[in-house]
């Protein structure tokens, strides 16, 4: 298994229920996603080059960091949510093949682009659920939101493909 923990189905019970919106936020639900880097990595030569194998990326919903305003959990706004889940699984999946291309002279040079890499997914998936946000309006454009469903469905129907950059 290349990424642990997705894909899968999100359920409102991932979720604190909250009774109002925390100051400054305009939506009613948010979810909290972590895409870990592997803790455990074999490293085997590859010609003259170093390279990682036998790990798995892990992904998971940050329950402390994930709610729902009281009243407001629906099917439609779990779906919206489904999306961030979603995005955050494909960029895990783009971050472990990173990692299985990765080559490097020695140990050094290979931890150093594994963080480059880790780091790189972060800031795509952090660009990525913020622009699905403003187009969608938090779920609230339907035709927006249609036209992303369709993106994220299609990049995992072929083999988990990479979303385009933001």
């Amino acid at each position: 298994m290349a990424v642990q923990g997705w894909p899968s189905s999100l359920k409102w019970h991932q979720f604190r229920t909250i009774r109002q919106r925390p100051p400054g936020e305009d939506q009613n639900a948010q979810i909290q996603t972590d895409t870990r880097a592997p803790s455990r990595v074999e490293i085997e030569k590859d010609g003259a080059q170093l390279r990682l194998v036998g790990f798995e990326v892990q992904n998971v919903v940050v329950r402390a960091g994930s709610w729902v305003v009281q009243g407001t959990a629906t099917p439609a706004l779990l779906k919206h949510e489904q999306g961030h889940w979603d995005i955050a699984g494909l960029c895990a999946y783009e971050y472990y093949r990173n990692l299985e291309a990765l080559r490097a002279p020695n140990r050094t040079a290979l931890q150093a682009g594994a963080n480059t890499a880790h780091q790189d997914m972060k800031q795509k998936a952090n660009l990525l659920q913020a622009k699905y946000d403003r187009q969608t309006h938090h779920g609230g454009d339907t035709a927006a939101q249609v036209h992303w469903d369709r993106l994220i469905q299609d990049a995992i129907r072929h083999n988990y493909r990479a979303l385009p950059a933001p």
